[in-house]
């Protein structure tokens, strides 16, 4: 089994002033896992910090997993700014086909929100992006990560009605548990 790590859980192991998705990826590898998942903590110069990136994984020896966006399409919707949170999402989704990444992580959404009322409008975001997803071939993987897409029935009814290949579930058993409310068995 390989184990991988996330720049948000792995962005702790170095320390703030000075970090880098470099020294991230670093401090990763240094620690033993063969793979992270990049987004996020990009700095001004985002070109040059991919190619940088790109090498320190390769000379480390970990590879860039997949990708990670902090979308929030429910609260976005909420606030009329569903459009940039979409971009936001299929400018991750080229990102992540930058690194040769297969799989993008994202999610719903939709703190302190009405389901009835929001989660359609989530389904029509995430169907908005799958044809960046398809050019880019890069599976939305969605993970329930609470608000309105905090268990099993709720990431099945965004799947089901976005039904396409590039819309898939990631399943975060500590998610489904809390706040889910359901036992990840």
């Amino acid at each position: 089994m390989k184990m991988g790590i996330t720049v948000y859980g792995a962005h702790l192991l170095v320390p703030e002033e000075g970090r880098t998705v470099s020294k991230i990826i670093q401090a990763a590898a240094h620690v033993g896992f063969d793979g992270i998942d990049l987004g996020y903590y990009w700095g001004e110069d985002r070109k040059s910090e991919f190619e940088e990136a790109k090498k320190v994984a390769d000379g480390e020896g970990i590879a860039i997993a997949n990708y990670i966006v902090g979308n929030n399409f429910g609260n976005a919707a909420a606030e009329n700014r569903l459009d940039a949170e979409i971009d936001k999402v299929k400018n991750a989704l080229e990102e992540a086909a930058l690194f040769n990444c297969k799989t993008l992580r994202v999610f719903g959404g939709g703190y302190n929100l009405d389901w009835a009322e929001y989660s359609p409008r989530i389904a029509e975001a995430l169907a908005a992006c799958v044809e960046t997803a398809e050019k880019c071939n890069v599976v939305m993987a969605l993970e329930d990560h609470g608000a309105l897409c905090k268990n099993s029935t709720q990431q099945l009814f965004y799947i089901n009605q976005v039904n396409s290949p590039y819309l898939r579930a990631n399943a975060d058993i500590g998610n489904f548990w809390f706040p889910g409310d359901e036992l990840p068995i």
